[in-house]
C-alpha cells in the first residue's frame, strides 16, 4: 500500500494515547458513515474501499503494538466475544427486517463495514492470534489451508460477475418471496456450505 509509511507514522510516531485515539475515532467515522450514507465522495462503499483498507491496517497497526486489545487473553475469551457480537448481529439484522421493516439498515449491518462485521473480524483474527498450537499439528495444518482459501474465496466473491449470481438464487428466492428474515437467519449456514 502506497501510504503505508503514512499509516504507520500515526501509529508508531503519536504517543500511545493520541494514536489509540485516532484510530478507534477513525475506525467509528468509517463504520458510523454507512449508516448515514453508503457510498459517497469519500468511497465508503460498503467496505470495498481505500478508505476501509486504511482503517483495517490502522487496526492491524494498533494491535500489533499492543494498544487496543490484550493479546495474551485466552482464544476461548474472544471465541466467546465473536459469539456474542455474532448473535447479536443476526438479532439487530432481524429486528431491521421485522420490527423497522427496513432492508435498507439490515443490509448496512451485513456489509464490511458495519460495526458488528468488524468486530467479529478483529475477534476471530484475535482467536488465532492467542492459539497455542503446534506447527506439526492437524489442526496447524487446517488453519494453514483455510487462510489461503480465504483469499480465493474473497476474490471469487468479490470480482467475479457470473459465481455470485448463481451462488444467490437460493437467497434471492426467500427474498423474493417475503422470507427476508429466514433469509437472514440462513446467511451464516449457507455461507458454510458455499464456501
Amino acid at each position: 500500500m502506497v501510504v503505508s509509511p503514512f499509516l504507520n507514522m500515526i501509529v508508531y510516531q503519536l504517543s500511545n494515547q493520541s494514536a489509540k485515539y485516532f484510530v478507534i475515532i477513525f475506525a467509528v467515522f468509517v463504520c458510523g458513515y454507512a449508516f448515514l450514507k453508503n457510498d459517497g465522495h469519500i468511497g465508503v462503499n460498503r467496505g470495498y474501499s481505500f478508505l476501509f483498507a486504511c482503517c483495517l491496517y490502522l487496526l492491524g497497526a494498533a494491535i500489533s503494538k499492543g494498544l487496543l486489545l490484550q493479546q495474551s487473553c485466552k482464544s476461548r475469551k474472544w471465541f466467546g466475544c465473536w459469539g456474542i457480537v455474532v448473535i447479536c448481529n443476526i438479532l439487530f439484522t432481524e429486528i431491521a427486517l421485522v420490527v423497522l421493516k427496513s432492508g435498507k439498515l439490515a443490509g448496512v449491518l451485513q456489509v464490511y463495514n458495519s460495526p458488528f462485521v468488524l468486530i467479529e473480524s478483529v475477534c476471530f483474527f484475535m482467536i488465532f492470534v492467542n492459539m497455542k498450537i503446534d506447527d506439526s499439528s492437524l489442526a496447524a495444518k487446517i488453519i494453514r489451508n483455510m487462510s489461503w482459501a480465504t483469499l480465493d474465496v474473497y476474490i471469487l466473491h468479490s470480482s467475479n460477475k457470473v459465481i455470485p449470481y448463481f451462488r444467490n438464487i437460493p437467497m434471492n428466492y426467500l427474498v423474493e418471496h417475503g422470507n427476508v428474515a429466514l433469509a437472514y437467519l440462513l446467511v451464516i449456514p449457507y455461507a458454510v456450505i458455499v464456501f
